[in-house]
């Protein structure tokens, strides 16, 4: 039987990858400060704000289409699988599935109690996104 992640699980995985992304985003910040021949980067220029956020995207995309774990979710032994065939996401999943997830955080993560109410604890973005969470036993 293939058992749901708790949220707690899930949150704490989150967690566990915000210190991963803020480590990303130091390497992007100094790579582009190096293509930039060391000259102050504009905080709020459009292109190098699209660059940290292709990052992050680029991020979460490609581990979810391949193996369908990020670090923060292996250590917390949870994986993002297809809802109908429980394989790893598509880029197009994974890019819906970002996205309203993005949505869902920025509306408090209000999206997240919608996994108290369901069996297979499923948050808003993964009713839409057509994913689910699971839990990897240590067996």
């Amino acid at each position: 039987m293939i058992a749901p992640a708790s949220l707690f699980r899930r949150l704490a995985a989150g967690i566990y990858d915000l210190f991963i992304i803020f480590a990303l985003l130091l390497f992007a910040t100094s790579l582009a400060l190096c293509l930039n021949q060391g000259q102050s980067l504009k905080p709020y220029a459009f292109s190098f704000s699209l660059f940290l956020i292709s990052c992050v995207i680029f991020f979460y995309t490609w581990f979810w289409t391949h193996g369908g774990q990020t670090l923060g979710m292996q250590a917390w032994r949870i994986q993002v699988v297809n809802q109908k065939t429980l394989e790893a996401l598509t880029w197009p999943m994974a890019i819906n599935r970002f996205i309203f997830a993005l949505l869902n955080i920025s509306f408090f993560g209000l999206g997240y109690l919608c996994s108290f109410f369901n069996p297979h604890k499923l948050s808003a973005h993964d009713f839409i996104s057509k994913t689910r969470v699971i839990y990897i036993s240590p067996n």
